[in-house]
């Protein structure tokens, strides 16, 4: 939604835009499929995803941005290398800088990693990286899961995933200042002992990072530090955490109990 509570509906190829009223103003088809769609404050949108035409042979990172009426401005370069990015998170701050966050893949060697970008707000590289990284084997691997950014430019990302010296699936957090350095990161096996399975997450403005998954543990750490705080879990038979959002001064954790939707607030 923008600024004028306009709604945007993203369906690959095509962005349609509706009136706050459910009316449609333009609807536009792009050259390539999208899967994350931003809007900045001045209503200019930013579209990231595979550069694959649908046929996924070619996978360079896309990203563009358009003005109000959906029109191309420019499109990002696509980073250098021989090597595949594959953006599942983007997010723009009110400058117009736009992070992307996803999955680098190299043939040679086989390896897979954790990589995160910054575009200035002309639409140039500010800074590209690895953040971690495994062997694509069926031992070893990353999913990307969450992308946030607080009040000062600082930038989470969350991720599913299983190394050789922690064979279940744990979840690693990473927090990175505007300047692409690596402030700490953190890794959890889940309370329950099970494959970690991240379904939810919040920042809040209190200094509080909060994390459900899906076996029904909930965890809250410390923002500044990424230190654990403490963590509940309603056991995965009770109730399957899907989402944490906070509404005023209360904290909404959505779930589900045998094919019902429910929620806990506290």
């Amino acid at each position: 939604m923008d600024s004028q509570k306009n709604s945007y509906i993203l369906e690959g190829y095509k962005v349609l835009k509706y009136h706050s009223l459910g009316t449609l103003i333009w609807n536009k088809t792009y050259s390539y499929r999208y899967t994350s769609i931003n809007i900045d404050a001045a209503d200019n949108m930013y579209l990231s995803g595979d550069q694959s035409n649908g046929n996924y042979i070619l996978s360079e990172h896309a990203a563009l941005k358009t003005d109000t009426q959906g029109n191309i401005l420019y499109q990002m370069p696509p980073l250098a290398g021989n090597r595949e990015f594959y953006p599942s998170f983007s997010k723009v701050i009110s400058a117009g800088e736009l992070y992307v966050f996803g999955t680098m893949a190299e043939n040679a060697p086989q390896r897979v990693y954790l990589h995160l970008t910054k575009y200035n707000a002309s639409g140039t590289v500010a800074w590209s990286m690895d953040v971690s990284g495994n062997d694509s084997s069926g031992n070893n691997t990353v999913t990307p899961v969450g992308l946030d950014i607080d009040a000062t430019g600082n930038v989470i990302i969350i991720a599913d995933a299983q190394s050789i010296s922690v064979p279940n699936f744990h979840f690693c957090m990473l927090k990175v200042n505007p300047n692409g350095t690596i402030l700490w990161r953190k890794d959890y096996l889940p309370t329950s002992g099970q494959n970690a399975n991240i379904t939810g997450f919040e920042l809040d403005s209190y200094g509080d990072l909060w994390i459900g998954e899906q076996q029904g543990d909930v965890y809250r750490f410390n923002w500044q530090t990424g230190n654990l705080m403490s963590s509940f879990s309603f056991g995965s038979n009770i109730f399957n955490v899907s989402s944490i959002k906070r509404y005023k001064k209360k904290r909404i954790i959505n779930g589900g109990e045998f094919n019902s939707s429910i929620h806990v607030t506290y």
